[in-house]
């Protein structure tokens, strides 16, 4: 906000077009470049898509349907896939108010499927996970890689160690001289 930024702020119901009447929904007329949210979110967000690629008729959704897989097979940054972004899912990007540049995903895990659906269709998709209380999110699954969230990677500065805790004295010991071999 201190640099111009603007932030916008949308519930379920108002998100998309489906719930509002009279008017266009929140992420329509805010047309952000960057949304962070829940699976909920973007699960919604892949149910509209797929509800207005059926409701376009059968040729139009073997058409998305096609090109959704040759875009899945040649890669985001491709030539091809940049073709298929101007041809056939340029209506999708607009329906997200056409400026949208990437996706955070955070509170729960989101499925595979659809983060590699939206990072396919509108923008790329970042699933971050840690805790809350103590260091928000550390790790990232980035959109492009197909790995399990287990597999995820860590953030630039930050290390992380899963290590056996037995005694309340060793375990500050044990931390103390793991912290001392990271330095």
């Amino acid at each position: 906000m201190f640099l111009g930024i603007q932030l916008g702020y949308a519930t379920i119901r108002t998100l998309t077009d489906t719930y509002v009447r009279n008017c266009v929904g929140d992420i329509r007329a805010l047309r952000p470049t960057a949304i962070v949210g829940v699976p909920a979110v973007w699960e919604l967000i892949r149910k509209g898509i797929l509800a207005k690629v059926k409701a376009s008729g059968p040729v139009s959704s073997t058409i998305f349907n096609v090109a959704l897989s040759i875009k899945r097979l040649a890669g985001n940054d491709s030539i091809i896939g940049n073709v298929l972004d101007s041809l056939v899912f340029k209506t999708v990007k607009e329906a997200t108010g056409g400026r949208l540049s990437w996706g955070v995903n955070g509170g729960a895990p989101l499925s595979l499927d659809t983060q590699e659906f939206l990072s396919l269709t509108l923008a790329p998709i970042i699933a971050g996970y840690g805790m809350t209380e103590t260091t928000a999110f550390v790790f990232l699954v980035l959109s492009d890689s197909r790995a399990n969230p287990e597999l995820s990677q860590t953030l630039c500065g930050p290390f992380a160690r899963v290590f056996p805790v037995w005694s309340r004295r060793r375990s500050r010991s044990f931390v103390r001289d793991q912290a001392r071999r990271f330095r």
